[in-house]
């Protein structure tokens, strides 16, 4: 497994913004680029076109000038103007055709690496952390990235050829300007690092508040919240972790406010000092009255730049390089084996535990103790005990979800291991019992039942499974029949009872011509006639199998053929019903406390 704290062989840096700008929308990026340059550029080139209009208007004035000069200087002037004024409309317009594209790959990207990162590392809290940090409002990202390397890129440019006007004329004061870039920029990159140090300290309380906002605007919930009056409660808790949070970022964001407050008046202090440094060349003619107002005004121009932009550009750049380290971390997390197209079914005669003890990532206590069991082909088992005992643990490990047990798993007499994940995932067909709800058509809701072949199952495929599980009639009625909509998510959906969507959970595994079926509580949301109903299907459709059952209604675990008893991790009893009844131990304790149930 790779930890997250795992530092990159491969140096980390800003230009993964641009690297990933020009892999998924190179036309745009460049555009964008250029007119950044040409922005940059611009404050330069204009100190001497205004300069020239401003001198030749002066002579001009005192009837001393050049009238076609006047006229030439002042039409490039008014060019330059309406420059100025289209530019930012046209690099707001192409970076917002970036931000679409660049947030559309960059969704995809995200969402594409989620779906494939092993399970195992799902369940870490560390890991659920950094894959919030990074999947949370990841929309304009990469272009908020790049925009603000562009942006400090025509910060430098813009610095530098005002700072090399200055020097051409007074080094002194060239030098003077070029040392506020020394003053703001240390301040700017301290803020910024601690500006993203509040966010990760923050980020777990927010996710928690978005976790409760979810509870309180769902309509999953809604019922519930009516009912036991909990929306106050609940509100109150969002307030205090949402609070928690906001405090730990704006306490990073006060601080930083000072800081820039103060470069913000020295940068003050010193361009004023420029402009008076600049005043006696003026009055001597070393430097005239239009290059003196037109450098008087870029200068203003650059401390604003100073005081603000720069500052929160430096800060985003320092935000920007640490989320990038997190993005690195995240796309390095280990991922499971891709399916593959070609399916070759794999015939399993038995599978074996053999001394199989596990524990959970960060927990020492043993989930497993030394789990010895054996399941063959054409029998059903069922597994069943209390909650806790590690029923479910064990239908993890046969699905490859956890590969770090001790002892072994053997399929065929091959330790699991051994196999690929598209080859453990077309041996099991399973009916979860926490399963989804996928909010597509009636069709698209059993096929998926396939995985990736999900467009090779036919209609009559999904018909029969549907069938199976005793949804003929009802299906049948609806306006569009398996390719009816269901749940809420759209208007013409049509919602489902609970035992309903239970009985399409089920049938998403019978599609499935699997060597092994296993049942998690398949009939948990059923009332009592229709689980009989379900395991009559259950167990015609695992004859010839290897079938597992895993319920807390014991009924169902009777007519299997044999029947494993966990406690504390650990097999207490196995058996056939009979047997368990007439040894009078555990099972026969939990079946009859449940006998009025089945009489």
């Amino acid at each position: 497994m790779i930890s997250i704290k795992q530092k990159n062989r491969k140096r980390i840096s800003l230009f993964e913004y641009v690297a990933f700008s020009m892999q998924n929308c190179c036309g745009w990026t460049i555009v964008y680029m250029l007119l950044q340059i040409i922005s940059a550029i611009f404050p330069t080139l204009i100190i001497s076109v205004s300069a020239a209009f401003i001198n030749a208007f002066i002579e001009n004035y005192s009837k001393s000038g050049n009238t076609v000069q006047l006229v030439r200087s002042g039409g490039l002037f008014l060019f330059f103007v309406l420059i100025s004024y289209l530019l930012p409309t046209c690099i707001s317009f192409v970076g917002i055709r970036l931000n679409v594209n660049l947030g559309t790959a960059y969704d995809f990207l995200l969402a594409n690496k989620r779906s494939r990162i092993k399970y195992a590392l799902i369940e870490n809290s560390e890991t659920y952390e950094l894959v919030e940090r990074v999947c949370a409002d990841s929309s304009g990202r990469m272009y908020k990235g790049i925009r603000n390397i562009f942006n400090a890129a025509e910060y430098i440019i813009r610095f530098a050829g005002i700072t090399v006007t200055l020097l051409v004329y007074d080094a002194a004061v060239g030098l003077l300007a070029g040392g506020l870039l020394v003053l703001i920029v240390p301040i700017c990159v301290k803020g910024g690092k601690e500006d993203y140090k509040a966010y990760e300290k923050a980020s777990e309380q927010f996710r928690k508040a978005r976790y409760l906002r979810t509870i309180l605007s769902g309509r999953d919930s809604a019922a519930e919240r009516t009912l036991f009056g909990s929306a106050n409660w609940m509100n109150q808790k969002w307030e205090t972790w949402h609070n928690e949070g906001r405090i730990l970022a704006a306490v990073a964001t006060k601080k930083n406010f000072i800081r820039i407050k103060i470069g913000s008046m020295i940068s003050v202090l010193v361009s004023g000092g420029i402009m008076l440094i600049m005043l006696p060349d003026v009055l001597n003619g070393k430097i005239s009255v239009g290059l003196y107002i037109s450098i008087v005004t870029a200068v203003i121009g650059l401390v604003q730049l100073m005081t603000w932009n720069i500052a929160s550009v430096v800060e985003e750049l320092v935000v920007s390089r640490q989320y990038i380290k997190d993005y690195a971390s995240f796309m390095s997390l280990e991922e499971e084996t891709q399916f593959s197209e070609k399916r070759e079914k794999i015939n399993v005669s038995r599978v074996e535990f053999r001394d199989v003890s596990f524990s959970y990532p960060n927990c020492d206590k043993k989930v497993l103790n030394h789990v010895n069991f054996i399941l063959e082909t054409g029998k059903t088992y069922a597994l069943v005990g209390e909650n806790g005992s590690g029923k479910s643990t064990i239908v993890k490990l046969m699905l490859g979800l956890f590969k770090d047990y001790e002892g072994e798993i053997l399929i065929n007499g091959v330790e699991l291991k051994q196999f690929s994940a598209w080859q453990l995932q077309s041996i099991y067909a399973c009916s979860f019992q926490d399963f989804a709800r996928y909010e597509l058509s009636v069709r698209d809701n059993i096929a998926i039942g396939r995985g990736i072949q999900m467009d090779q199952v036919s209609d009559a495929a999904v018909s029969e499974a549907i069938d199976k599980v005793g949804l003929t009639n009802y299906i049948s009625a609806m306006p569009k029949g398996i390719e009816t909509k269901i749940g809420r998510i759209e208007d013409e959906g049509t919602d489902l009872s609970g035992g309903q969507w239970q009985r399409i959970a089920i049938a998403r595994a019978l599609v499935k011509d699997a060597a092994v079926y296993i049942m998690d509580e398949p009939t948990a949301a059923l009332d009592p006639m229709s689980e009989k109903d379900i395991y009559n299907l259950i167990y015609e459709a695992m004859c010839g199998k290897i079938g597992v059952l895993i319920t807390h209604r014991l009924g169902g675990a009777a007519r299997t053929d044999e029947i494993i008893v966990l406690k504390q991790g650990k097999i207490c009893e196995r058996g056939t019903f009979k047997n368990l009844m007439r040894a009078n131990g555990v099972f026969a304790h939990l079946y009859n406390m449940q006998r009025s149930w089945y009489q």
